[in-house]
């Protein structure tokens, strides 16, 4: 949950920091940033759950980087609970995806106003 925190506000000050600046398309320079940490995100808990996919081999189980571990936290692990928040981390990347469609439709209409 703090990771989405963070990236949250690391893509809102970026938005903001890039529109102050007077760069263009600021919103979807923003929401590719998002994209990526979104990405970044699977990619850690895909791993975290393909390790710990056969917990008879590791010996119980672990959380195995630090991006999943900021996602999960130190609470009620489990191989379903890690695929749970992995789904829902693929389900909250489909949206931000979507959402960078929208602002890239925005910022294009916008762009042909002026």
């Amino acid at each position: 949950m703090l990771y989405y925190i963070v990236c949250s506000l690391l893509v809102v000050m970026t938005v903001c920091l890039l529109h102050i600046k007077g760069i263009s398309r600021a919103g979807t320079k923003g929401m590719m940033l998002a994209i990526v940490l979104c990405l970044l995100s699977i990619i850690g808990l895909a791993e975290n759950v393909a390790a710990n996919a056969d917990p008879v081999a590791n010996d119980g189980l672990v959380v195995s980087n630090p991006i999943a571990y900021m996602i999960i936290g130190e609470d009620g692990w489990s191989v379903e609970r890690f695929k749970l928040i992995l789904n829902q981390s693929l389900y909250l990347s489909l949206v931000v995806i979507l959402a960078f469609a929208i602002v890239a439709l925005i910022e294009a209409k916008r762009s042909e106003g002026k």
